[in-house]
């Protein structure tokens, strides 16, 4: 999963919010490693495909903060009903309000990056 935590996403001015870059599902060991990293993979795009950071330019420049989080996915795994809209727009996406949803456990793993416009 990755989120931009300060999107503007046609917003009004000065106004941020949390936007879905990108909810993919079915990530397997690759069986190759990268620098003694073992590297994952998937043949999934969805729930919601990958949609790369490209944060406007703004004055003053803004960085956007991006997360990608990597949860354990059971084997039952559904996205809820209740989220599916807000998955389908991916602004204002909630994550606290998904993990809950979706009965997830804490990520395995985590990262951030910041990109300004």
């Amino acid at each position: 999963m990755i989120l931009d935590q300060v999107a503007i996403a046609g917003l009004a001015a000065g106004t941020r919010t949390t936007l879905l870059h990108a909810m993919i599902t079915g990530f397997k060991p690759s069986g190759t490693t990268k620098n003694t990293t073992h590297v994952l993979s998937s043949t999934d795009t969805g729930p919601a495909s990958y949609m790369g950071p490209g944060p406007p330019a703004e004055t003053p420049p803004h960085p956007h903060k991006y997360v990608q989080l990597l949860f354990p996915q059971p084997a039952s795994f559904a996205v809820p009903a209740s989220m599916k809209s807000t998955i389908s727009s991916r602004v204002g996406f909630d994550i606290n309000k998904f993990v809950t949803a979706a009965s997830l456990d804490a990520p395995l793993r985590a990262n951030w990056f910041t990109v300004t416009g």
